[in-house]
């Protein structure tokens, strides 16, 4: 696998919004067009890490919700006002104001002092009993999610490193994949999807198409029944129809830099889309050292916030997942690529990596520019 396919694996257990993304644009939705995978990016084992990733993640939301149901049944106040606390940590990390380190002061003297104040108001002695079963509860939830956090980390650790093979396609859907992603027909709202944003355009009279991969872009809806659906990426627009370019890519690092050429006749357009590379969050996997304590220690280092987020969203994400159903296709449906997950992961250029794509551009357009031709015999210097 390059290393772009790699980040973007380890992306799947990092990342739930990224995980939910990809699997609902690419697996929930069998009917729904695929978008190119530019350079050397290989969508299907993203896919399948996604895939795995969420069997992982159901086991943990799954016990997690468990141990939550049995505390509430044996000390429900103290369980209660833990997901208080664990709510109001959630609110401050977005907010830093000053209500949610309210609702936290809150939560933690409820969760230590109701069982007393039950029996100072009753009368009743205090049952002991009570206390260590309710604070084990809390205990256990971190537990889980802590595990399962390092197990992810040993995933990335072990299968995920520098030189790591691209598993074998088990099911018709993934082959789908595999061949779509490399398809010459594209239906999207975006016609350019998969290849980055739009960086420049300019015309081109006289353009001289070089050797590159022929591709059309298009936009627009399908019936279910249309016979473009046998296509590996199918493409139609009922108003305008599809253009064909040329797609000459040209990849720098982790840099795609993609030129889309047309011509028709004497006119010529260019159009120049650049693919940033992918976020450091999801380098993670090159950063852990070996040995279970230290890669625990690298992984829960990494988005600690999210440790209380998946106790809170326990609950929610299961009843989500149990209740999620394959899209049927409808009268009329959009089969147009949606998200491309090779933008999906992209960060941010750098001052350096802004350098190197106009250095690119540049060449590209030099490249690019019409030759003049000697019109006219220079008579040879009689001397």
């Amino acid at each position: 696998m390059s290393n772009t396919t790699r980040y973007l694996c380890a992306a799947g257990y990092l990342d739930t919004r990224f995980r939910e993304a990809v699997l609902g644009e690419l697996v929930r939705d069998p009917y729904r067009g695929v978008a190119p995978s530019a350079g050397d990016f290989d969508v299907v084992p993203v896919v399948q890490h996604c895939l795995r990733a969420r069997r992982l993640m159901a086991y943990r939301d799954l016990l997690v919700s468990l141990v939550i149901a049995a505390g509430l049944v044996v000390d429900f106040w103290r369980m209660v006002s833990w997901l208080v606390v664990l709510g109001g940590f959630v609110w401050f990390q977005h907010s830093r104001r000053g209500g949610p380190v309210v609702v936290m002061v809150v939560g933690v003297l409820v969760m230590t002092k109701v069982p007393w104040l039950e029996a100072l108001i009753s009368g009743q002695p205090v049952e002991l009993g009570a206390i260590p079963l309710g604070m084990s509860a809390i205990a256990v939830t971190l537990i889980v999610v802590v595990g399962f956090r390092v197990r992810a980390g040993t995933i990335l650790a072990r299968r995920l490193r520098a030189g790591a093979g691209t598993p074998p396609i088990d099911s018709p859907r993934l082959d789908y994949l595999s061949r779509a992603q490399h398809g010459n027909l594209t239906l999207s709202k975006r016609p350019f999807i998969g290849a980055g944003h739009v960086h420049e355009t300019w015309p081109s009279p006289g353009l001289e198409l070089p050797e590159g991969d022929d591709v059309f872009v298009a936009s627009g809806v399908l019936e279910p029944a249309s016979p473009l659906l046998d296509h590996a990426r199918p493409a139609i627009t009922v108003a305008e129809g599809p253009r064909g370019y040329r797609r000459v890519v040209l990849q720098d690092d982790e840099i795609t830099v993609t030129a889309f050429l047309r011509a028709e006749g004497r006119y010529g357009e260019v159009v120049v889309t650049v693919l940033p590379p992918v976020a450091d969050v999801y380098r993670l996997a090159d950063l852990l050292p070996e040995g279970l304590v230290k890669i625990a220690k690298g992984v829960l280092s990494v988005r600690r916030a999210d440790l209380a987020v998946d106790v809170l969203l326990a609950v929610p994400r299961l009843c989500r997942l149990a209740t999620t159903r394959p899209r049927k296709p409808g009268v009329t449906y959009d089969y147009g690529a949606r998200v491309s997950v090779r933008e999906l992961g992209s960060g941010p250029l750098t001052c350096l990596q802004e350098l190197d794509v106009q250095r690119q551009v540049t060449l590209l357009r030099e490249r690019l520019q019409q030759r003049p031709r000697l019109s006219r015999i220079i008579p040879e210097k009689i001397h």
